[in-house]
């Protein structure tokens, strides 16, 4: 049967055999255990024998955790840094461990780097041309044949420890 809490219809919803609220104000499900403990929401198939997936909280490191195909696959820690395929010692603010991060767009897509408000580092798809990337304002192109395409008011090439090797001036004759 269908089990309602604050609800006297819980047969109305689709698949629920456990409804809770009946959509008039905000409703929550607390589950509450010691510090030390942790709290989850469990998915099992009929054996029951361990969690197939779910979210998961734990009090001694204030951490939620989703678990999916019978792992951790992603984590929040106490600092708000989000691991996916990480789950300890997340010192960023997202780590992605054992796979690829992508961003997909139909807009020219970009990933920012911003030191505050100041745009550091922009990697972006230059106006939805396939192969062709930029990084700060076109600044440095390159393009779908490999070719590096320079467009600041000068070019400095140095090696480690900034060992000048070449510049050139807004005319783009070498000093």
């Amino acid at each position: 049967g269908h089990v309602g809490i604050n609800n006297t219809a819980p047969a109305n919803y689709l698949d629920g055999e456990l409804v809770v609220g009946n959509g008039t104000k905000d409703q929550y499900i607390n589950v509450v255990t010691g510090t030390g403990n942790a709290a989850g929401l469990c998915f099992q198939d009929t054996t029951g024998t361990s969690i197939v997936g779910g979210l998961r909280y734990t009090h001694s490191d204030n951490a939620l955790a989703f678990w999916a195909n019978g792992a951790e696959r992603m984590r929040i820690d106490n600092s708000g840094n989000v691991g996916i395929g990480a789950t300890s010692a997340l010192d960023n603010r997202l780590e992605v461990n054992g796979g690829h991060l992508r961003v997909r767009g139909t807009s020219n897509p970009s990933i920012k780097l911003n030191n505050g408000d100041a745009e550091v580092i922009a990697l972006e798809l230059n106006s939805g041309a396939s192969g062709t990337v930029g990084l700060r304002d076109n600044k440095l192109v390159i393009d779908s044949s490999g070719n590096a395409l320079f467009s600041a008011a000068t070019l400095n090439l140095t090696r480690a420890g900034n060992t000048e090797l070449m510049t050139t001036n807004t005319t783009g004759n070498v000093k």
